[in-house]
């Protein structure tokens, strides 16, 4: 979603910075009892959503490798170690006198060493028959190393539900026997599968969210989280993902909006706006820089994401922008300067919204100081900036850095001005949190008012006004 952070958005749009009401938003917050019988407010739009193509799901789960091969003797003692996990006498039989077993269910995980221990544990662990599906293999001498996945299909080709690390050693009498194994739990875990506009919908309505922008992610494609992709990729899947993510939207047209998305850098970054801006089912553009690889101390970076703002400017598409850039502290700074004044002062009449209240990636308080100040000073630049606060808690707590982080989020949102802040939860990816539970995990951990929380709740940005 290696670490999946945050997707941060810049929005800006042709109304201005005022908060006004929507028709197609209910005039009154939505209520809902809490367990503890008080009542809280829902957002009345998430503005921060992405939804996960087949082929974006494709992309976090990577490609399985084949099953192998292996030589009689250590297929053997495989299939051996799979089909006897039920008979402890047999089980120990199959493993050195000295084995060592990790006990990955443990807080922390520990090893577990010698026969008894070893069958105890892997006889209550796995209950049942399995197969241990080879992926890949070593042979030195005496000595085997092989990796692959647990599935109860007898065949192989059922999804894993965990994955192993075996060494062997070679008896005296020819037989292989297992000297370590380290199994992974549980392998699902890690297993994306899509998410369409129908669960999002689902989750908003858990949530009391009555309304949704999705961003498209064709920004992925080729982007540093596709490992497998070429630096280049070709327009079409890029273009195959914004018409994916436009059609899931149209059939929910009351409840969510649209944006398109791309690599500001690629040659054909104009082409797919201009078409986008022409298709007439997105509101607006996300951009993620950090993805993208966009380097705002390059000058020929800055030229180019100069260009994509001037032209959704003409069309007047609002933007929301992951900025990131903000990793080295001491140019952090630095960057939003350059950010506001060669790239958002030439889009002037739309919205910018920048995702993740400070840009993305890390919590940074350099850069989030730098967008206080200019907003609270008057900064030309920053006259439309507008702020989601998609995954601000989880980020700190990734970084262990909450107790410290989340009172100057806090304060950076008062400097800000509350009218300015919106809220956002990101997509749910695995991991990741749901709309529900992102927006209690926001309300109870930033120490905000409940007045302050029910304003947040209440904002409708300019570009969710209903013509």
């Amino acid at each position: 979603m290696a670490l999946r952070m945050p997707l941060l958005v810049l929005v800006l749009s042709a109304s201005g910075c005022n908060l006004q009401a929507d028709p197609g938003v209910p005039t009154k917050p939505v209520v809902r009892d809490s367990t503890a019988g008080s009542q809280q407010i829902a957002p009345r739009v998430d503005y921060h959503q992405h939804l996960a193509s087949p082929t974006e799901a494709g992309l976090w789960n990577g490609t399985r490798l084949p099953e192998i091969e292996l030589p009689a003797a250590l297929a053997q003692a495989l299939r051996s170690r799979g089909e006897l996990v039920n008979d402890k006498s047999a089980l120990a039989k199959l493993f050195t006198e000295d084995a060592v077993v990790l006990n990955s269910w443990s807080p922390g995980a520990r090893w577990m060493r010698g026969r008894t221990a070893v069958t105890g544990y892997l006889t209550a662990a796995f209950g049942g028959t399995h197969r241990l599906v080879p992926q890949a293999y070593r042979v030195d001498g005496a000595h085997a190393h092989v990796v692959g996945y647990y599935t109860r299909a007898k065949d192989g080709a059922g999804k894993p539900f965990g994955y192993f690390q075996i060494a062997l050693e070679r008896g005296d009498d020819g037989k292989w026997r297992v000297a370590a194994e380290s199994p992974t739990f549980p392998s699902d875990a890690a297993v994306q599968a899509p998410i369409t506009a129908e669960n999002l919908i689902m989750m908003l309505d858990e949530a009391g969210i009555h309304r949704a922008v999705v961003l498209s992610d064709a920004f992925l494609f080729g982007g540093k989280s596709d490992m497998e992709s070429e630096s280049t990729v070709p327009y079409e899947r890029v273009r195959a993902e914004n018409d994916w993510t436009a059609q899931q939207i149209t059939e929910y047209p009351t409840r969510l909006v649209a944006f398109c998305s791309f690599n500001p850098l690629v040659d054909y970054a104009i082409a797919e706006l201009d078409r986008c801006a022409k298709d007439g089912r997105f509101r607006g553009l996300k951009l993620h820089l950090w993805e993208s690889r966009v380097d705002l101390q390059n000058v020929m970076h800055v030229k180019k994401l100069r260009e994509v703002f001037v032209r959704a400017n003409e069309h007047r598409l609002p933007i929301i922008v992951h900025v990131g850039n903000n990793e080295i502290k001491s140019t952090a700074a630095d960057n939003v300067q350059t950010f506001l004044h060669e790239i958002v002062a030439a889009a002037p009449d739309v919205v910018v919204q920048i995702a993740h209240l400070w840009g993305g990636q890390g919590f940074s308080a350099e850069a989030l100081g730098a967008y206080a100040r200019a907003v609270s000073t008057g900064d030309p630049a920053a006259k439309n900036l507008y702020f989601d606060v998609a995954e601000v808690v989880f980020v700190t707590h990734l970084q262990d850095i909450s107790d410290k982080a989340l009172p100057e989020v806090a304060s950076a949102i008062r400097q800000i001005g509350l009218e300015r802040i919106l809220y956002g939860s990101d997509g749910a990816l695995v991991g990741h949190a749901t709309p529900a539970e992102g927006w209690a995990q926001f309300r109870k951990e930033v120490p905000l008012t409940d007045a302050e929380l029910n304003a947040i709740a209440n904002n409708i940005a300019p570009y969710m006004r209903d013509e």
